[in-house]
């Protein structure tokens, strides 16, 4: 006998010996901890910005801040997309090599084409040839036609270097649902 939910709220961890619960969420009922295996699927993507030369600490301050602040897990963190010009930046190299995560950077072209992008910007546009860089570059990696977080930006000191965060799902099959090839 397997039982199976869509959502943790609808499971009594009195009735199960045992539970599986697959989340990238980090709201757990406690209760539900007691007798339970977490699996962390690897279904989150980062889009990220940054002004040139922004310090380690500021980006990854931000990343665990909005992350927090969304109930997400680090753990599910699966890559970061960003534009090409940005895919050698220091304090993403050091993300990568600290987390393990990829990093995907993707011409303005193809990002200045992705649908879902809810916050464009001129100067953006003006500075580097496409209106998102980071909401157009995780939905664009997810395949995802909705953001979980639209575009925040995050300094750890007035007029200090900024970092732009949003943050995309990769869209998984649910049970019984079949992928075409």
């Amino acid at each position: 006998g397997v039982d199976y939910f869509t959502k943790l709220e609808e499971v009594n961890p009195e009735g199960h010996e045992i539970l599986l619960i697959c989340s990238d969420q980090n709201v757990i009922e406690r209760s539900h901890w007691e007798k339970a295996v977490i699996y962390r699927p690897k279904s989150l993507v980062l889009g990220l910005g940054c002004d040139k030369g922004t310090p380690f600490e500021v980006v990854e301050k931000g990343i665990l801040h909005h992350l927090e602040k969304m109930n997400l897990s680090i753990k599910s963190v699966k890559a970061i997309a960003t534009i090409d010009l940005k895919e050698n930046e220091e304090a993403f190299l050091k993300l990568k090599k600290k987390y393990g995560w990829i990093i995907e950077g993707y011409p303005a072209k193809v990002l200045d084409q992705v649908d879902g992008v809810l916050n464009p910007s001129d100067v953006v546009k003006k500075y580097v040839g496409t209106r998102s860089v980071g909401e157009a570059a995780c939905l664009h990696f997810t395949k995802s036609k909705m953001l979980l977080l639209p575009k925040q930006k995050f300094q750890l000191e007035k007029g200090g270097k900024n970092m732009t965060i949003s943050i995309a799902r990769i869209p998984f099959l649910k049970r019984g649902e079949h992928g075409h090839s």
